[in-house]
């Protein structure tokens, strides 16, 4: 009788992969040009974008800024994912470094995470850009 294997992490990462996929499934995207809110300095030479999800559990809105060398071409739904990962891990990690207003609007963009994909937003923040693209 032979012995069952043990999982490998390829397959732990695909059985993820297939939760995730599911879990986080957008039943919508919106995507236009502008935002509802000041721009920043920084980001005004920027193009704004406001991206809205909508899952299971509801809508959610974000601005999204991109330099003028994509000329104006609209964000793909993993790069606001994975960018908002990376805000989220930012202020974790360097909480000095993030002023208070920024650190404020981030923590807002946890929320609106955390609500939409419930358990699973910690899930994604574990997750690198590739397997992000994966998932959306």
């Amino acid at each position: 009788m032979s012995a069952t294997p043990e999982p490998t992490a390829r397959a732990d990462h695909l059985n993820l992969k297939a939760m995730l996929s599911t879990a986080a499934y957008l039943s919508d995207v919106q995507i236009s040009y502008g935002v509802d809110a000041d721009v920043p300095e920084p980001m005004q030479f920027m193009d704004p974008w406001t991206v809205t999800l909508t899952t299971e559990h509801g809508s959610e809105s974000f601005p999204y800024f991109m330099g003028k060398g994509h000329n104006g071409a609209e964000p793909e739904v993993a790069d606001l994912i994975y960018s908002l990962v990376s805000d989220a891990s930012y202020l974790e990690c360097e909480p000095d470094q993030v002023t208070y207003e920024t650190g404020k609007v981030i923590e807002a963009n946890n929320a609106k995470l955390a609500h939409l994909f419930g358990s699973y937003w910690g899930t994604l923040q574990q997750m690198d850009e590739d397997e992000i693209r994966e998932v959306f």
